[in-house]
Order: C-alpha cells, then sequence, then structure tokens
C-alpha cells in the first residue's frame, strides 16, 4: 500500500519484530557466539534492497537487517566470527496469508479519512484489494505462485553456518539475482519507468482527482 496509506502503526510493528528482534535476539546471543567462535546468520529480504512501491514498511524494515548485519560483520572480524546474510525472494509466509492481508488492508482503510478515499477513489482501492489482497501479497506480475519449497533457503543457511568460506551475501528465490542486479545497474529514472510494467495494475490507477 502507498505511503500515505500506511498506519504509522504497521511501520513500528514492522521494524519492531523484522528489525529491532534482529538486534535484540544478536546482542543477547553474542557472548555465547564470541565464547564458541560461532557464526550469526540474519535473514532478510530481496525487498531490503530493492525498492518496490507498495513496500515501504516492509522494505524499510528488511533494509535494516541489511545494514546491520553488514556493519556486525565488519565488527565481529576481530573475534574471528563469520556473519553472512540471506535475502530470500517469492516464498509463502504467515505475512502473506490472505486472513494476514485482509487485516492490514481493514485497518488501512480503517485510519483512513473521507478526504483521502476521495482522492485515490474507489477503484484503486478495489484494484489493489483484488491483485494484491486476495491474491496473497504477490509482488510482481511474474510472481504466478508463491513458492512454499524452503530447500535452497535452508542450503543458504546450511552453507552458511557449515562453509569455511561463507559468504557475505546469499540471495535466495527465483529471480533474485535478476532483481538485485536491475536495482544495482539500471539508473533511477529508468528504473521508476520500468517498475510499473512489472508491477500489478493497481500501481497504474490514477487518483480520480488528479
Amino acid at each position: 500500500m502507498d505511503i500515505e496509506l500506511t498506519p504509522m502503526h504497521m511501520y513500528q510493528e514492522m521494524i519492531q519484530v523484522n528489525c529491532l528482534g534482529v538486534v535484540r535476539t544478536t546482542k543477547t546471543f553474542l557472548p555465547l557466539i564470541r565464547k564458541t567462535t560461532g557464526r550469526i546468520v540474519n535473514i532478510s529480504s530481496t525487498y531490503g534492497r530493492v525498492a518496490l512501491m507498495g513496500m515501504s514498511a516492509y522494505s524499510i524494515s528488511k533494509a535494516g537487517v541489511e545494514m546491520f548485519t553488514d556493519i556486525l560483520r565488519q565488527e565481529m572480524k576481530k573475534w574471528d566470527i563469520k556473519v553472512s546474510l540471506v535475502e530470500p525472494y517469492g516464498y509463502v509466509t504467515a505475512t502473506t496469508s490472505v486472513d494476514k492481508m485482509q487485516v492490514a488492508y481493514k485497518s488501512m482503510m480503517d485510519n483512513l479519512s473521507v478526504d483521502i478515499r476521495q482522492l485515490y477513489g474507489t477503484q484503486y482501492f478495489e484494484t489493489y484489494h483484488a491483485e494484491v489482497v486476495q491474491q496473497e501479497g504477490k509482488a510482481l506480475r511474474s510472481m504466478e505462485s508463491l513458492s512454499d519449497n524452503y530447500r535452497f533457503l535452508c542450503r543458504c543457511v546450511r552453507d552458511a553456518l557449515l562453509s569455511k568460506r561463507p559468504q557475505a551475501r546469499y540471495p535466495d528465490g527465483s529471480g533474485a539475482r535478476i532483481m538485485m542486479w536491475i536495482a544495482d545497474h539500471l539508473p533511477d529514472t529508468v528504473l521508476d519507468s520500468c517498475l510499473p510494467y512489472i508491477l500489478p495494475d493497481w500501481v497504474r490507477i490514477h487518483p480520480t482527482n488528479s
């Protein structure tokens, strides 16, 4: 959903769980990890590196995990502790269930003023509901279905934990590397022009009063 439409409590909840939860857990177990020369593997998301409209709260929370893990990796070198980041893409999770999406959508609608509802128009909200909420949060046209096969994700985590030379990053999932390459190499103006064509129709609907 648009930044203007996203309630502040959604940002707070997402950051508390996805970002600060990682920070708190890591800090809690650091003494034990240092004592045993263990490893740290954090789970972020492709959307922590690739900005897609309508996903600001989630992307902000995951971008925080990205930055936290990068800094942690640098700081842990003096203790010989390896730190890796797994960046999944396109998996089924509890947050993408229709029930969860319906709750988030209702919370959004309940917090909107009459003026904002009129400004965006009924078609905007109905199309978003049909294409995103009822489709379990699929962010791209190319995502025919979210995967519930976590085999490759588990392999990434296993490699990060057991490999002699673990990678700093493990992009994981169909299209993850492609999405990141596009985001890293295309100029922002080109990226901003292209993204609406790989996103669902709701992003191209103009507000009724514009």
